[in-house]
């Protein structure tokens, strides 16, 4: 677990059997209220550059919304 500044948390959790629903038996939790943002990026490009960090990390993007 990695605690990120004040309220921000983030962790790999690993789950077996039934628990297991993606069967990657690894799971991302991060836990933030808000996360304050000091960047001269657009909304959109913060969205992206998440997305794709996300799906680096966690493989395919089969699970998101579009």
């Amino acid at each position: 677990m990695v605690d990120f500044k004040d309220d921000v948390r983030i962790a790999v959790t690993k789950y077996e059997g039934e628990k297991d629903w993606a069967g990657t038996g690894r799971y991302l939790s991060i836990q933030a209220p808000y996360i304050p943002i000091n960047s001269s990026l657009s909304d959109a490009e913060i969205e992206q550059a998440v997305r794709s960090m996300l799906t680096d990390i966690c493989g395919s993007a089969s699970f998101y919304r579009e």
